[in-house]
């Protein structure tokens, strides 16, 4: 629910600094990749506003590429539609490379690039349990920042839980920063946690301002010709368990 809010948000901001109405509808980009992973998290869809509320078409009939290092990578639709993956080891997501994202959809073209952040520096924590029924039980989590890279950090039970873009489980605000505290507060159940810091890009910092009804500036997406989001992250995980008592 939250991206289609991003989404709709996204399309008004962008249509009225160019004076225009929203049209019936407009391609959508949601794209994420990820250091060391498979290219796997594009979506593309038509969002038709109705009565306030959008209601997403997934584009199925769009040709995608990947451009790294003035290759083209051909892009296929995964068994769900609208969801775009490349299928080949070839592809390399790498921290502090640039890649672009490729759209041809109905004789228009779409265009968006983005830079891998590097991952956190030195990520540490001061300990390994927390417990949950202690009020003073803290868990301190360092690293170094020496860019000033923006930071998200997340927590997720166990393993089985995925912790991939997009989420509902954010555990603090995009930050500059090079620590952050855990505490009983911020765990829900007991066991083994894992805790992902992700580096992020300038144009998702702002996006996630936007989800967080907090409007920044409204150039934010950064698609030509649509509306949306092409990102990249680098990230880091330490594994901690929550006990009871």
């Amino acid at each position: 629910m939250i991206n289609r809010i991003i989404l709709y948000v996204l399309a008004l901001l962008l249509f009225a600094c160019e004076g225009q109405e929203l049209p019936d509808a407009s391609l959508a980009v949601e794209a994420y990749i990820y250091t060391g992973k498979p290219v796997r998290d594009i979506k593309l869809s038509l969002v038709k506003p109705i009565n306030g509320i959008d209601e997403q078409i997934p584009v199925s009939d769009a040709t995608v590429y990947i451009i790294w290092n003035s290759r083209y990578y051909p892009l296929e639709e995964d068994t769900i539609p609208g969801h775009f993956v490349y299928k080949f080891s070839n592809l390399t997501i790498e921290s502090e490379e640039s890649y672009t994202l490729y759209i041809k959809y109905h004789n228009k073209d779409y265009f968006a690039e983005t830079t891998v952040p590097n991952p956190p520096v030195g990520f540490k924590a001061n300990k390994d349990t927390l417990l949950l029924n202690s009020t003073n039980d803290l868990i301190n989590l360092s690293w170094q920042n020496s860019d000033s890279t923006w930071f998200l950090g997340v927590i997720a039970p166990g393993k089985e839980i995925s912790t991939d873009f997009p989420f509902n489980n954010f555990f603090s605000l995009p930050t500059r920063d090079s620590k952050l505290t855990i505490t009983p507060e911020d765990i829900h159940i007991v066991g083994p946690q894992q805790f992902v810091l992700f580096g992020i890009t300038e144009d998702y910092e702002k996006l996630y301002r936007i989800s967080n009804s907090s409007i920044g500036s409204s150039n934010v997406g950064n698609v030509s010709n649509g509306f949306g989001i092409f990102a990249a992250f680098s990230s880091d995980t330490l594994s901690f368990v929550a006990l009871e008592n």
